[in-house]
């Protein structure tokens, strides 16, 4: 089973129940919530910042995924990872507030996906080269469906004023 990240789109009000409340983030990272709330991007959150960086985004951009994909602020501090109905949580699970949510979604709303995957080159053993990994398809086509899912999921947290929880699992 590979380990992949995981992400949320919750309200205020659940994050802050999150916050003072193990099982209310239990509930969470054990997709409790509609299913249209999460989004698994599997283990493309690498890539995806080597392509912004390749593809010449601006700074702004590189910062703004690097926190949509890496946010520091832990959700419950009393929460401990341990095996969830059979499988485990390998990180600290930790969200983007809304104010944030909103930033990341406005910085997204201007990336054109296919400038960043422009910097992929035509070679399959040189596109692998460049994410460092060992794809049998061209890659492009795996981060172009993951780029565009993680735009269109911090967009739709900010038409609600939403947060996003991240860990991986």
């Amino acid at each position: 089973m590979a380990i992949t990240q995981q992400f949320a789109r919750v309200s205020i009000e659940e994050l802050e129940k999150c916050r003072n409340d193990k099982q209310a983030l239990d509930d969470v990272i054990s997709f409790r919530l509609h299913e249209s709330n999460y989004l698994d991007l599997n283990w493309a959150n690498s890539g995806l910042q080597i392509l912004f960086e390749k593809s010449k985004q601006t700074l702004e951009s590189q910062k703004l995924l690097d926190l949509a994909l890496n946010s520091d602020k832990i959700v419950n501090s009393e929460w401990e990872a341990a095996p969830l109905n059979d499988y485990y949580v390998y990180s600290p699970i930790t969200y983007v507030d809304p104010e944030e949510v909103q930033r990341i979604a406005g910085q997204f709303g201007q990336v054109d996906v296919n400038s960043v995957m422009s910097c992929f080159p035509e070679s399959l053993q040189e596109a692998n080269s460049l994410v460092k990994l060992d794809f049998t398809i061209h890659p492009r086509t795996f981060y172009s469906e993951y780029l565009q899912q993680l735009i269109y999921f911090y967009v739709k947290a900010a038409r609600f004023n939403a947060a996003i929880i991240t860990w991986w699992d």
